[in-house]
């Protein structure tokens, strides 16, 4: 299982506290990213087509503006949660 590490700030009040983020679009990631801000690690779980979130608004590479501001502080793992394994892997996350 392979993570992009992002989150560096482990000295705020939600240190030690891990949240695992399958949420898409806006509100949700955005409140993942708050937690992340105030030390919590979170660990984002996008399906392998990406969070419909990544195509809101302008671009900035290949994410949009919103996605980029709203998913910063995670860490980023792809799971297809129709295959068993990858399943089973978030399941892993969880506990």
């Amino acid at each position: 299982m392979a993570l992009s590490k992002k989150n560096k700030n482990n000295d705020g009040p939600l240190s030690g506290l891990l949240v695992i983020d399958t949420s898409q679009g806006i509100a949700g990631p955005y409140c993942g990213s708050i937690l992340a801000g105030y030390g919590a690690r979170v660990i984002k779980v996008d399906p392998p087509h990406g969070d419909w979130g990544r195509n809101v608004g302008a671009k900035y590479g290949t994410s949009s503006v919103y996605s980029v501001a709203y998913n910063r502080g995670k860490e980023g793992i792809v799971l297809d949660l129709k295959k068993e394994g990858d399943l089973e892997t978030l399941y892993e996350l969880v506990a």
